[in-house]
């Protein structure tokens, strides 16, 4: 098939393939950074078009040399929020969607442009904001290749959401599910198999290694005496959503269920009294932060304010983990969250059966499975582990042998490659490195 890759490809001569990596998230994007440097490493040239300058994503491509752009990727401006706060007048409640469109179409301009300016072959995006925004500007740059990963569930949950994805999915070239539950739902809304693919997110083995690890100083740190039961959670605290744009299961509530680790945590105490309880994470925004403080108002009511301890936002995730008895991701709705890196440090886990997680946290086999919104259901199985350590152990061998064989950064990176190498074949475009074998 003769294409503009090609006609591209001709003119500037056999470069290798550029990559841009565009995902606005200025935190918490520490995949789509591993996923650059793996694509950087194979050959290609990688871009990263990211929210902002400043925070933990940014920090992280410095620290790695991979060259990025910032832009704000926000799918409605202040117009549009404006609106919606009058959205009891119908005609001009209504008029917040021309807002959203408005403030779209000129986001999408100026991405369309970063991207015209580095000459980006490979427009792949992250996160639903970054998602739309960028289909359209790379429809507009005319980039050769476009594919969307789509990190979980979440806005296929939501009517709103799942409604701009499924109206703009033809301007990528392939849609790629980051678990086989994101692909599911694809599959329900009537994307062809032929459109889709599946590339699960992994973590990073080199750096959770239980080996590598000092328990002791965590439980040093806090006061804890080394037989101490702890039980903790790993998750940003994400602002509380109730407006139209989240699912309905989530709606007022935190996402990742710290209220229900809270509530099981009390039920675990008149049991086990000598646990205690970590909550490990900030705040995502001030909005974040206010959710965070709501927690700890809840703890004070629960009057266990004594046996949970907000450990804040940590670099030593790893030594964490490693100290934990339970690890818990009791979220709502959820991709993996933070079960691999918990599985990968053999931490006996508990998720949640909601998205992705149950197809790394295998109820009797890598962890254990409660329903969402169960606190009772979320101590019994706490208690479970706590009370029966060789099942714990068992559980937590398994789950390090399922990443390391599945869910790590390098079998992520090569499916990328490959739905890349997918696509090109079939557009006729033929530069390194995908005009090579694969790694």
């Amino acid at each position: 098939m003769f294409g503009f890759g090609q006609r591209r490809g001709r003119r500037e001569g056999q470069r290798p393939l550029r990559v841009a990596q565009i995902c606005g998230a200025t935190d918490g994007a520490a995949w789509m950074v591993e996923i650059a440097a793996g694509l950087r490493a194979r050959g290609f040239e990688v871009v990263c078009v990211i929210g902002s300058p400043h925070g933990e994503t940014a920090r992280h491509l410095a620290e790695r040399g991979i060259p990025f752009v910032a832009m704000t990727q926000q799918l409605v401006g202040p117009s549009s929020r404006f609106a919606a706060r009058l959205g009891g007048l119908p005609l001009i409640g209504a008029a917040r969607w021309g807002f959203d469109l408005v403030a779209l179409l000129r986001t999408a301009g100026r991405m369309a442009r970063i991207l015209r300016r580095e000459r980006i072959d490979i427009a792949h995006t992250h996160v639903i904001s970054s998602i739309l925004i960028g289909r359209i500007a790379g429809l507009m740059a005319r980039v050769p290749l476009r594919v969307s990963m789509v990190p979980g569930p979440y806005h296929l949950e939501s009517d709103y959401l799942r409604r701009a994805d499924l109206a703009t999915q033809w301007m990528d070239h392939r849609l790629i599910a980051g678990s086989q539950r994101t692909d599911d739902l694809y599959a329900q809304h009537g994307i062809p198999a032929e459109r889709r693919r599946v590339v699960s997110y992994g973590a990073d083995r080199d750096g959770f290694d239980p080996a590598d690890a000092d328990p002791a100083r965590i439980r040093q740190e806090l006061g804890l005496s080394p037989d101490a039961l702890l039980v903790g959670q790993v998750a940003y605290f994400y602002p509380v959503d109730d407006g139209p744009f989240a699912p309905p299961d989530v709606r007022g509530r935190g996402v990742k269920g710290h209220e229900d680790f809270v509530d099981a945590a009390r039920i675990v105490l008149d049991q086990r009294p000598d646990a205690r309880f970590l909550l490990v994470g900030d705040g995502w925004g001030p909005a974040g932060e206010q959710h965070r403080d709501g927690i700890r108002r809840r703890c004070r009511e629960l009057g266990i304010e004594d046996e949970v301890i907000f450990m804040g936002r940590r670099r030593d995730i790893r030594d964490v983990l490693a100290a934990l008895d339970v690890s818990v991701q009791c979220s709502l709705s959820e991709n993996y969250g933070g079960t691999l890196e918990s599985l990968l440090m053999r931490a006996p886990t508990i998720a949640t059966r909601v998205g992705g997680m149950p197809e790394a946290v295998r109820h009797e086999q890598t962890g254990l499975l409660v329903q969402p919104r169960d606190p009772a259901g979320l101590a019994a199985a706490m208690l479970r582990l706590i009370e029966d350590r060789p099942l714990a152990r068992r559980l937590g061998a398994a789950g390090r042998e399922l990443m390391l064989e599945r869910f790590t950064f390098q079998t992520t990176v090569a499916g990328v490659e490959s739905v890349y190498r997918e696509l090109a074949a079939e557009r006729g475009l033929s530069r390194p490195p995908l005009a090579h074998p694969p790694a």
